[in-house]
């Protein structure tokens, strides 16, 4: 009897860690500007974080510099968006689970917004807080 609810719960688990890193993305779901106007600051969400710089320099310009920093992240990929259209989305992956997190850049006249934001669940432990700070800190925004 043991065997047979460790067998079950272990399938169960599979199960979640597959659905979870495969589950697919569509780019009209996630590729989007869902806040509300923001002046400059950090703003902390359920599930999410979003920061806002007032910027100094031309909005391409910076996020140019943002993409090239992201680029360089492991397990993180390019959902759709790009320069040109001065808005981008990437899907960021944790490293065990996969669990999917939703990354969100873009130009408002003389502001940048980064908005990160999961996908699964409902607290995501200030991993988003992290991830967008560190990379604007790199990115000397």
């Amino acid at each position: 009897m043991m065997t047979w609810l460790l067998a079950g719960v272990l399938s169960a688990v599979l199960i979640v860690r597959f659905y979870v890193r495969h589950a697919p993305h569509e780019a009209g779901d996630y590729h989007s500007r869902e806040s509300a106007y923001h002046e400059a600051g950090n703003y902390k969400e359920d599930g999410g974080f979003e920061a806002v710089r007032l910027l100094s320099e031309p909005g391409r310009e910076a996020l140019d510099r943002i993409m090239r920093v992201i680029d360089e992240t492991t397990r993180t990929q390019l959902l759709d968006g790009g320069l040109e259209e001065g808005h981008v989305s990437y899907i960021t992956r944790s490293p065990f689970w996969g669990f999917p997190d939703t990354t969100n850049i873009w130009i408002d006249g003389d502001r940048l917004h980064m908005r990160g934001h999961l996908r699964f669940g409902r607290s995501d432990l200030g991993v988003n807080q992290r991830r967008v700070s560190h990379w604007l800190a790199l990115a000397g925004l």
